[in-house]
């Protein structure tokens, strides 16, 4: 599993899970960011928008886990 911000200097979280996720294909991907909207396609991502509460997150990461990416 990645959690990564979407927004990072010179590799964005998006550009850096495609890569990741050619590398393995079963990987799950959670994408954070303190904005409304990213500019990439969610179809193979988990997406949060911060803030998020700890126990939220806690969920989210158990759902992805266990393949459920339905929030």
């Amino acid at each position: 599993m990645i959690l990564s911000d979407y927004h990072m200097p010179k590799l964005n979280g998006h550009e850096l899970c495609t890569k990741l996720i050619q590398l393995n294909p079963k990987l799950q991907v959670i994408l954070i960011s303190a904005f409304d909207t990213i500019e990439c396609d969610t179809s193979k991502f988990t997406f949060i928008k911060k803030p998020i509460l700890i126990a939220q997150l806690v969920q989210i990461v158990r759902n992805s886990l266990a393949g459920n990416t339905s929030q």
